[in-house]
């Protein structure tokens, strides 16, 4: 009778298994905004304001973000600081926004907005009685997605 208990035990657990199981996949790369800047005759604020109306939806909390802004005019360079400001007290860190001048510019400011994404797939729908081959495919992708700093995870190909 011990004997059967063990083998219908053992059958039920090798049962619960799934023979190539695959977690999830994810994509991490860097995207790359860009915005160029000409100021027309308008406040130091208003510019800053119209340029934080631009930025704002771009920045993600849960992601890395670094700022480069590049001025040539005392103008952009007031401006600039004044952005830098603004982008601290939205969640950028300060060491992430660099500012530059740069007398070769077509416009005023010139500003390149890094982050590293994580692109998730979606899991497939689950059905009893079917195997599925990715494993823990809703709790893994939960996990990827409160990944603060993705760019540890990047490795550029060699």
């Amino acid at each position: 009778m011990r004997i059967f208990i063990m083998l219908l035990l053992g059958m039920m657990i090798s049962a619960c298994t799934t023979d190539n199981a695959i977690g999830v996949k994810a994509n991490v790369f860097e995207k790359t905004n860009h915005y160029a800047v000409t100021l027309k005759k308008t406040s130091s604020q208003d510019a800053v304001t119209s340029l934080l109306t631009q930025l704002l939806p771009s920045i993600n909390s849960n992601q890395s973000n670094s700022f480069t802004i590049q001025y040539r005019t005392k103008k952009a360079r007031n401006i600039a600081r004044q952005l830098k400001v603004k982008l601290a007290q939205n969640g950028v860190a300060p060491s992430d926004i660099h500012l530059t001048p740069n007398s070769v510019l077509k416009g005023d400011i010139d500003i390149t907005q890094h982050q590293y994404v994580i692109q998730i797939p979606p899991c497939p729908s689950q059905m009893i009685g079917r195997p599925t081959i990715i494993a823990g495919c809703y709790v893994d992708s939960l996990r990827l997605q409160q990944i603060s700093h993705p760019e540890h995870l990047y490795q550029p190909s060699k």
